[in-house]
């Protein structure tokens, strides 16, 4: 009986478990991407397609790095998003979604309202600049879809940003 229960409460802890997490490929840290059409997130994983037919060279955008406990924009950051909002404004029926993430450090309800201000401090940013709030989605994801597994500084460095998929 002991032993019936114990299979029982694996298999259900097995059950329970989240599915194996695929890493996503942003669009800026891969240059054998080249030219983009379009990268859209699949809310199982958030894996990553990118199709390349459209010739709107997008290499050059990857993602947002924020410092320690931190939503403040930084001067590499700002060039960027300038960037991108005159890619935007050449691309009037491109939409842009930024995910906000942050490293394990603190907890979960924290880093989702960081990875919050993070994503929407990104879409302020844009706005000011002129791009068009109704063609940005900003998101949180906190500390669960981490870039890079570890427990240090330069895992958590890595793990503090926000990331811009745009689609056509």
């Amino acid at each position: 009986m002991r032993l019936a229960v114990l299979g029982f409460l694996g298999c259900l802890i097995v059950a329970c478990s989240s599915p194996a997490r695929t890493r996503k490929v942003p669009i800026g840290d891969n240059p054998s991407l080249g030219r983009v059409e379009q990268a859209t997130s699949v809310d199982r994983g958030g894996d990553v397609t990118v199709a390349s037919t459209t010739g709107d060279d997008l290499s050059w955008l990857a993602p947002i790095y924020f410092e320690f406990d931190s939503s403040d924009l930084s001067a590499k950051a700002r060039d960027t998003l300038a960037r991108l909002h005159e890619w935007m404004a050449a691309h009037p029926k491109a939409a842009l979604t930024i995910e906000g993430h942050c490293d394990e450090q603190g907890t979960t309800e924290y880093n989702i309202a960081l990875g919050q201000r993070r994503a929407q401090n990104i879409a302020n940013y844009l706005g000011r600049l002129g791009t068009d709030s109704k063609r940005v989605r900003a998101v949180s994801f906190g500390a669960e879809r981490p870039a890079v597994d570890g427990h240090d500084e330069v895992a958590w460095s890595k793990n503090r940003r926000g990331e811009l998929y745009v689609a056509p």
